[in-house]
């Protein structure tokens, strides 16, 4: 075992999502100890059988971050992948409304299998492409948690108290509904102003 861990910037989102699925329902710590093992380790069941205790003590107490939620404030607006960057979309006026709408169904479907797939919708280089699932699974889980929350926070920051149960996606929508109203609105005025001319 080459491979150290010593804390949650050292797991992948594939890693993360991995574990967050296979320790679902379990509820004893010697199963928790080999879906640990076999996720971060890529160890049989066999060669966690044949492990020497001593050595299983250090791996474990090299584990215990596990025990603590990864953080979620580790926003990285920028990234930069095989040399490419690729920019946190944040604002949400430029924001298309086709992937708004992609982001919405993906996070109500499946939010923590379908992290990979929400953060290939916010993370775009300069010509608007994105990153990839492929190199998204690869990247520091803590960095796509903060990603989702940060925005999620940010749009909360535009919601009244009373009404701050709703989700960041609701939000959003709402705003482009209401803008469409007033756009409306306008083009009514527009039209009889041109009327009342002719």
């Amino acid at each position: 075992m080459k491979k150290t861990y010593k804390n949650w910037s050292d797991i992948t989102i594939e890693q993360y999502i991995e574990l967050i699925n296979e320790s679902k329902n379990i509820n004893n710590e010697i199963d928790l100890i080999y879906t640990k093992l076999e996720v971060l380790f890529g160890m049989t069941e066999q060669e966690i059988d044949n492990i020497q205790l001593i050595e299983l003590n250090k791996i474990k107490e090299q584990l215990l971050f596990l025990d603590k939620e990864p953080s979620q404030t580790k926003v990285q607006l920028d990234i930069e992948v095989d040399g490419v960057k690729y920019s946190l979309q944040h604002n949400f006026g430029k924001m298309t409304f086709g992937r708004l709408i992609m982001m919405e169904e993906l996070k109500k479907k499946d939010f923590i299998n379908n992290i990979p797939q929400i953060l290939n919708l916010l993370y775009l280089d300069e010509k608007g492409n994105e990153m990839g699932i492929e190199k998204i699974k690869q990247l520091d889980c803590e960095v796509a948690l903060s990603a989702f929350f940060f925005l999620y926070l940010k749009a909360m920051s535009y919601i009244p108290s009373d009404i701050q149960d709703c989700s960041m996606l609701d939000k959003m929508i709402t705003n482009l509904n209401q803008s469409k109203k007033e756009v409306k609105k306008v083009i009514r005025k527009h039209k009889k102003k041109q009327k009342a001319t002719s």
